[in-house]
């Protein structure tokens, strides 16, 4: 397995850029599922945030982004489950998933809660508006 920086998954993704962008095309598209790409929770994290401030994605289309990711055999997402339940959850009440994750991932780091300021994400099972 062989993980990949934000810049590498935000190239492939956007095809935005006519040097670096078929390089990561051709990089990402020659994993198999034996050498697999491996994405981590903070390159996730960050490549949605790109993705909605620099090139405008809205939550749906991120979180379908996230969800076709999680089906190719040659990535592997670090913590699918927990990135799989986070979109559940982002879905259901339209919420921005790095929110979510960060919710989760506090949960079963063994917070009692997370606190914010928010509002939406306040709304996020186990997080709360910071007063």
């Amino acid at each position: 397995m062989i993980g990949i920086d934000t810049n590498v998954l935000v190239r492939f993704l956007t095809n935005d850029d006519p040097v670096a962008s078929p390089k990561a095309q051709r990089w990402l598209t020659g994993r198999t599922t034996a050498e697999p790409a491996h994405i981590g929770l903070i390159v996730l994290v960050e490549t949605l945030w790109v993705l909605r401030s620099a090139y405008g994605y809205g939550r749906a289309a991120s979180r379908d982004m996230v969800r076709r990711l999680l089906d190719v055999g040659q990535v592997r997402v670090e913590q699918a489950g927990l990135v799989a339940s986070a979109l559940d959850l982002a879905d259901a009440d339209d919420l921005d998933l790095p929110d979510v994750l960060i919710a989760l991932t506090h949960q079963r780091a063994g917070c009692a809660l997370t606190v914010t300021l928010d509002r939406k994400a306040s709304r996020i099972p186990g997080m709360k508006p910071l007063t």
